[in-house]
């Protein structure tokens, strides 16, 4: 760049001899004549200004480092929100694209939309800014002396544009490395901490590898019967841990709804499958599920459900609702026999080996006691509380040989259903990043900090720019031409 400054001190000379030029006119042309003295301040000032350069620069980076000006920790902060906010828009249209998919596209669009404009709009901010400082960072000697050689042009041609360069190179290789400093003066509430709360949130749900798929599924107890209101819980199975995905409970036939709109289960990636009723844990079977295997496909059966799944839990039998039977021991569970009356239920097994035999009920039948073959009356051990509902659990061990389990029970009476709700695979993926409401907070504040703060900063530079550049290049000369 040395042949500029060259040039540049060459159209210095140049000015000068043109303003020595004209006071030596011999005709009183007042017009022109008065540009004599301001082309050779021009050239006095241009050549100061090519032999000060180096100065000038060497006097830049040691104001920088009175200021503490460190350009790695300006690009380190717009780096980590231009990756923060690129992942986030990432996640926000591949939630939008699963909405469409579950047949809410005017949820998506209408609130989902803007928000994505609004981050677009942040993430394009913070790549200006990024580049901006790439150019004065890289560039700012080479900007200043174009700026000094549009300075030396004579005639002042080109003198403010050149001002202007060489003040902003000055003030915005001084200022704008401190921008991380002022947005954090101005910052109430850090949208960077909640974006990467959510994303890391959303990591531990990888909805776009795992995909999505509408499924209704039937449970029934080891005899074929539909079990209502109990809860199947889906987990993803990945390879050193299980991450829940959604859970759904299921309704008086025994069917559960994982269909449109609300509902879904992964289907690229194993699903681990628990289920719980009554407060009791309970073993579904299939336990281990493979969506492309298990999933029965048949779209033409429910609109709002592609696949279907039976699913049936082998430790347990069905006596009446919120009454039931379980055992580990397949033989007990095979050889029961149920003999129901109103107000009697009798369980009957005949039986090869040691067993243990438990009964979950409900505690609005108000049963206090079992009877082991008329003779041995039997408490319940513990009580499971399961969604506000308290439920007796009893124990009865069992040798080999027949046995008959009598349990007095109002089978007419109306029980209280336990307050448990299922939530739905794109429900999870909701409240992992909280509502709607929430995530417009989120972009409200990364659009102050990221755009509206930086926007404000970029201003006061522009205008300190404008400043200095009147300074060296002084107040325009008028070109009347004048007898």
């Amino acid at each position: 760049m040395d042949q500029y400054l060259i040039l540049a001190y060459s159209l210095a000379i140049l000015t000068y001899y043109l303003g020595v030029l004209i006071y030596a006119i011999p005709i009183p042309w007042w017009g022109i004549k008065k540009w004599a003295p301001t082309l050779i301040y021009d050239a006095l000032a241009a050549s100061l200004l090519v032999l000060m350069f180096s100065t000038i620069v060497e006097l830049v980076n040691y104001l920088g480092s009175l200021l503490n000006v460190d350009w790695q920790v300006y690009f380190e902060w717009l780096t980590s929100r231009i990756a923060i906010m690129g992942s986030f828009i990432s996640f926000l249209i591949t939630l939008s694209l699963m909405l469409s998919s579950a047949g809410v596209k005017a949820v998506s669009t209408a609130v989902l939309g803007p928000i994505i404009s609004l981050a677009t709009y942040t993430l394009i901010v913070l790549e200006i800014f990024f580049i901006l400082g790439l150019v004065f960072n890289q560039f700012f000697a080479k900007i200043m002396i174009i700026g000094i050689l549009l300075y030396s042009i004579p005639f002042r041609i080109a003198r403010g544009a050149g001002a202007a360069l060489v003040a902003m190179s000055i003030v915005f290789t001084l200022a704008l490395p401190l921008l991380p400093v002022f947005t954090h003066a101005f910052t109430v509430q850090g949208a960077e901490e909640r974006i990467l709360e959510i994303t890391e949130k959303m990591d531990k749900v990888n909805v776009e590898e795992w995909g999505i798929v509408f499924v209704k599924g039937h449970v029934t107890d080891r005899k074929g019967k539909p079990v209502n209101n109990i809860l199947t819980k889906w987990f993803a199975l990945l390879k050193q841990s299980e991450v829940y995905v959604a859970s759904y409970m299921t309704l008086e036939d025994g069917w559960f709804d994982a269909g449109r709109p609300y509902g879904g289960l992964p289907y690229n990636v194993m699903l681990k499958l628990k289920a719980e009723y009554c407060g009791v844990e309970l073993t579904p079977e299939p336990r281990i599920i493979d969506p492309h295997a298990d999933f029965t496909y048949n779209p033409l059966k429910d609109p709002n459900a592609d696949y279907f799944v039976e699913i049936k839990i082998k430790d347990m039998i069905i006596i009446s609702k919120y009454f039931f039977v379980k055992s580990n021991s397949n033989e007990v569970l095979d050889a029961l026999k149920i003999i129901k009356g109103d107000d009697l239920a009798n369980l009957k097994f005949t039986i090869s080996k040691p067993a243990t035999v438990t009964l979950v009920i409900h505690e609005d039948y108000n049963v206090d006691k079992v009877i082991v073959n008329s003779t041995k009356a039997i408490r319940y051990s513990k009580v499971k509380n399961w969604g506000g509902v308290s439920f007796q659990i009893y124990e009865v061990s069992l040798n080999e040989g027949t046995w008959v389990l009598s349990v007095r029970v109002n089978f007419q009476r109306d029980v209280k259903d336990p307050e448990i709700t299922g939530k739905g695979y794109l429900e999870t993926i909701s409240k992992n990043i909280g509502d709607f409401e929430e995530l417009g907070k989120v972009i409200a504040n990364a659009v102050f900090e990221w755009i509206v703060l930086p926007g404000t900063y970029l201003s006061i530079l522009i205008m300190s720019t404008y400043s200095l550049a009147y300074v060296i290049g002084g107040r325009k000369i008028r070109l009347p031409i004048k007898t």
